[in-house]
């Protein structure tokens, strides 16, 4: 079974009122099977949700924000990984897209991304910033050279930067912690091309390959301000390529997929 999250996007005619709409459907990857009561969030770019709503009994949803620009649709449900995807509204414009989630039990696939970013890598501030002398910054070249298989694996030899469990009842399923002045761990907010986009547990659905850089914030002080969420742990920010596409194939995804399986299977007995 191939596992994957990913995301359709289909501009339609002209909604009314020159309102700005997202209607959709969310449905499971495995069997395309509708899913039921899956919340599915509108965050803007300070990271509000400005709409939410629960899918009905066909994965069906309808989202009204009131003003145009980018945002990030968020979906999430107990037996489903999350999935989270830039999207970009038009006033006047509706916007249907169809969505679809990985069953949480074997997380392996990552997102496909299918969104483009509409300013290079050095209008972000990324080349600013890393030259203040706070934080650590992977650009594209210090990823290839990294190969890493999985996203998570950049941040392996980051001081301050641990991989710990995010739930203790299922040793497989990890997440990106950063070590707080006790001694203990939390978890960082994780901002997707400026806006927040997902949780530390989801970053694996990332692609290294769709990656153009990473900025890694460990603390409060060291992150900056745009970017400072009311929290006691640092930022980890990650910009896409702007060609990026994704891929639902490659050998490399099924040899991860196929040891992880059998790791999973080791643990259950």
């Amino acid at each position: 079974m191939r596992l994957l999250a990913g995301l359709l996007l289909v501009i339609v005619l002209p909604a009314t009122a020159h309102a700005q709409l997202v209607r959709g459907a969310v449905r499971s990857e495995s069997d395309s099977m509708a899913i039921n009561a899956a919340m599915v969030r509108l965050i803007d770019h300070a990271g509000v949700t400005t709409d939410s709503t629960l899918t009905d009994s066909l994965g069906g949803f309808l989202l009204s924000p009131k003003e145009e620009g980018r945002y990030i649709i968020n979906v999430s449900h107990l037996a489903f990984q999350a999935m989270a995807r830039p999207i970009e509204l038009e006033r006047g414009y509706e916007l249907t897209v169809v969505l679809t989630m990985a069953e949480n039990a074997i997380a392996l696939e990552p997102l496909i991304v299918t969104a483009r970013r509409q300013v290079p890598l050095e209008y972000s501030g990324f080349y600013r910033r890393s030259r203040g002398g706070t934080g650590r910054f992977l650009t594209r070249s210090d990823i290839e050279r990294r190969n890493p298989v999985r996203t998570s694996h950049l941040f392996y030899v980051m001081p301050r930067v641990q991989m710990v469990s995010a739930d203790p009842q299922f040793a497989g399923r990890q997440m990106v912690a950063m070590r707080t002045t006790g001694g203990g761990y939390c978890a960082p907010n994780v901002f997707i091309d400026g806006m927040i986009g997902m949780t530390a547990e989801d970053i694996d659905t990332l692609l290294p390959e769709d990656i153009d850089g990473v900025e890694v914030y460990t603390t409060p002080a060291m992150t900056p301000i745009e970017y400072q969420r009311n929290t006691d742990c640092g930022a980890i920010l990650f910009w896409l390529r702007k060609d990026a596409r994704g891929s639902p194939f490659t050998w490399k995804r099924f040899f991860v997929g196929v040891g992880a399986f059998m790791g999973l299977l080791l643990l259950s007995q």
